[in-house]
């Protein structure tokens, strides 16, 4: 099943802008393939996602900050900048996220075996 992305209507850019150049009012028109992309995720995978960036982001991870952030408001049907919906579809979708959750999970077992104790 796929998602179709609508065409939208375009302006042209003011005189001496490159057609290359986003104006300020314009969003990249790569952020409808990431919404349609985040339309993919069921809920069940969207909780996991946020469980494993949310952790990250206690530890002061940045990149896990702002993708835990950004879910979040995605979830509760917020409005996200492009940038932020073009990051977060791409930490996805690149699987980053689980090479955060392995980062995390192998400093807890670190952690755990300099205090003598299991992990948590």
């Amino acid at each position: 099943m796929t998602k179709e992305v609508k065409q939208r209507q375009t302006y042209p850019n003011p005189p001496g802008v490159s057609k290359g150049t986003l104006r300020v009012d314009e969003y990249h028109p790569a952020a409808d393939l990431a919404m349609a992309y985040m339309g993919t995720i069921d809920l069940n995978e969207r909780v996991l996602l946020q469980e494993a960036f949310s952790s990250n982001a206690i530890e002061g991870n940045r990149l896990a900050e702002i993708c835990a952030e950004t879910l979040g408001r995605l979830m509760r049907g917020e409005g996200v900048s492009d940038r932020y919906l073009l990051g977060l579809a791409w930490v996805i979708s690149s699987n980053a996220y689980r090479e955060l959750t392995a980062e995390n999970e192998a400093l807890k077992l670190e952690l755990a075996a300099l205090q003598g104790s299991k992990p948590v």
